[in-house]
C-alpha cells in the first residue's frame, strides 16, 4: 500500500528489515497512528526485554496484548506518562504533540 517512489521508502524498508515494525504488508502510510503502536516501535527500535511495571492506569486492559511489554518499557522509561483521567488511551490517535514528546524523551534516555 506504500507508492514504490514516495520518499520515504527507504525507511520503510529499513524498519521492516530490522524489525522495527512488524505485521502484515500494509503500512498505512496516510492513516494517524496510535499511542500503541508508536510505543511498540519505539520499543523494537530499543531492543528492550520486557519489564516488570504495574500499568496502574483505568484502561490498562484496553492495551492490546501483544503490545502490553511496549507499553510498559514506555510507562517505565517515562516516554509515555498517562493522562489526568488516569487513562493511558492506548488506542488513541497519537497527536503531533505527543508523538514530539515521545521521540525527544526516547532520543534522551540514559544509554
Amino acid at each position: 500500500d506504500v507508492n514504490a517512489s514516495a520518499w520515504y521508502v527507504p525507511g520503510i524498508k529499513w524498519a521492516y528489515a530490522n524489525k522495527v515494525i512488524e505485521g502484515d504488508d500494509n503500512f498505512r502510510p496516510d492513516e494517524s497512528i496510535t499511542r500503541e503502536e508508536l510505543a511498540d516501535m519505539l520499543y523494537r527500535y530499543a531492543g528492550k526485554t520486557p519489564v516488570e511495571v504495574k500499568l496502574d492506569f483505568a484502561d490498562a486492559d484496553k492495551i492490546s496484548s501483544d503490545r502490553v511489554d511496549a507499553i510498559a518499557f514506555c510507562v517505565n522509561a517515562g516516554i509515555i506518562n498517562g493522562y489526568e483521567d488516569k487513562t493511558v488511551k492506548p488506542a488513541g490517535t497519537a497527536t503531533r504533540a505527543e508523538v514530539s514528546a515521545m521521540i525527544y524523551r526516547f532520543a534522551n534516555l540514559e544509554k
